[in-house]
């Protein structure tokens, strides 16, 4: 399994990697825009990510835009689509909703624990 994690702080980023480590390969990156050049290599290289965590509130480009964009890539590049998983620190009505609305498989609130990762791994066949 190949994970992109996409947060804006480290030790989140670095917390969720070690719980992924023993499935697979994860990389991490600190916004939405590096996660759309991740996303990007991934494709041109055919090794798309089977599986994302996406903050919602970053600086640079938020999550929901992150999301929207690599949607369209994936269409446009015919690929099967990774399981997005939207993370966020509050709970935002608003915000979830635009991003079940554009594509988002699911959400984490923080912090995210090993266990409730492991859950939708499971649900998703990834596990």
């Amino acid at each position: 399994m190949k994970t992109l994690l996409v947060d804006d702080i480290k030790s989140v980023r670095e917390l969720m990697k070690l719980y992924l480590n023993e499935y697979g390969i994860s990389n991490s990156v600190s916004n939405g825009e590096e996660a759309i050049e991740a996303v990007k290599t991934a494709i041109k290289v055919n090794e798309h990510y089977d599986f994302i965590c996406l903050d919602i509130m970053m600086p640079v480009m938020n999550g929901l835009e992150a999301l929207i964009e690599i949607r369209k890539m994936e269409a446009n590049a015919g690929i099967t689509k990774s399981k997005i998983i939207m993370t966020t620190g509050n709970y935002d009505a608003k915000s979830i909703t635009n991003a079940n609305s554009n594509g988002c498989d699911g959400y984490f609130l923080k912090p995210v624990s090993k266990e409730a990762i492991e859950r939708k791994l499971k649900e998703f066949g990834l596990i």
